[in-house]
């Protein structure tokens, strides 16, 4: 999936910075970061559509403060995050375009910034599978990065190694290849042959090899991959099954089913020692693990991580339980003859709201 992330942390983390307002706007802000927490409270349980009604409802108020206020924007991106997370990118396309059109008017067409959400929306329509419509918003970025930053920027590396992704989609093998390697040497330039930041246009450069059936090459990079994300120490887990996964999906692409299963069972052994069994986490690996199964004849086995991945997707869509609050306790009775002094109570600390959400 192409990146979106250009922007949008910036400009969640604009909105935390603003200065103090008049009385009204100062509660229509205390609503606005109480709508946004409890978006991510509902995101964190799998609400999806209280965290989309929570954040409709942030926009509004955002925008009761002011069209070109921060909050719309950061609001705009937990949105598009939001859609993006769960694949609606006809959903996502709105706040997208909204997002452009507004740093547009404040920065001008050529601004480094317009160049960030340009590639936002085109990884909107790209994951979309609107190609047409995504490879001029790209190449546009693109264009605005080099000529104001340099062709040696990190930002032109991801524009094009989500250029590359594209025209790897479009089966546009060449220029997949020519982008994914500028892409990949850029990163190396900048950090070193063998830094974990280059990683992901290893992999980028790797499945587009992939796909033109130019294994070995590819073997070659998922390895390096691999290799570097396990011995860094930055390196979080999901990073590295995810590196697993991509070397157990090119072996199997190939038929060596055997070299493929202990990389499958590599990584779910990791996803059960950080998250657990049954975390949503393990359906991919699952589903990967089961369809080489099936490869290999061994049907029984396949049915068995098919079951486990039905309870977890239905653990996953159950609505959670209702809370229900305890009865106030009931009050003790006076001493009939001689009261005892009230005992000192200690003030109840508040409770801190968390930060909006990302």
């Amino acid at each position: 999936m192409a990146s979106t992330a250009f922007t949008l942390k910036a400009m969640v983390a604009a909105a935390l910075v603003l200065v103090l307002c008049p009385a009204v706007v100062q509660a229509q802000e205390a609503l606005w970061n109480a709508q946004l927490v409890r978006a991510r409270a509902a995101l964190q349980k799998g609400d999806y559509a209280k965290a989309e009604e929570e954040l409709a409802g942030a926009l509004k108020t955002a925008e009761g403060i002011g069209p070109q206020d921060d909050r719309v924007l950061a609001t705009l991106a937990s949105q598009l995050i939001l859609f993006v997370q769960q694949k609606k990118f006809a959903a996502a396309e709105a706040p997208a375009k909204r997002v452009l059109e507004i740093r547009e008017k404040a920065r001008g067409p050529d601004h480094p910034i317009v160049a960030g959400a340009l590639n936002d929306l085109a990884s909107v329509y790209k994951d979309g599978g609107k190609l047409a419509e995504a490879e001029p918003l790209y190449k546009r970025a693109l264009a605005i990065i080099e000529a104001r930053k340099g062709k040696d920027d990190p930002e032109a590396a991801l524009i094009l190694g989500n250029l590359g992704e594209l025209y790897r989609d479009q089966k546009n093998f060449p220029e997949a290849e020519k982008a994914g390697k500028q892409a990949l040497a850029i990163r190396q330039n900048i950090l070193g042959p063998e830094h974990i930041l280059a990683t992901g246009a290893m992999t980028n450069l790797a499945q587009t090899y992939q796909a033109e059936g130019k294994y070995a090459e590819a073997e070659i990079l998922l390895k390096k991959a691999l290799e570097i994300r396990k011995r860094s120490e930055r390196a979080r887990p999901p990073a590295i099954v995810q590196s697993t996964v991509n070397l157990a999906e090119l072996y199997k692409a190939q038929g060596k089913l055997d070299q493929a299963e202990p990389l499958y069972k590599d990584a779910l052994a990791m996803i059960e020692k950080a998250v657990g069994a049954d975390d949503p986490a393990a359906v991919d690996v699952l589903e990967k693990y089961a369809d080489l199964l099936k490869k290999m004849k061994r049907d029984d086995e396949a049915a068995k991580l098919a079951e486990r991945v039905k309870k977890i997707k239905e653990a996953q869509a159950a609505p959670p339980p209702a809370k229900t609050e305890a009865p106030p306790p009931k009050a003790e009775p006076a001493p009939a003859k001689k009261e005892a002094p009230p005992e000192k109570t200690e003030p109840t600390p508040a409770k801190t709201e968390p930060a909006p959400a990302k």
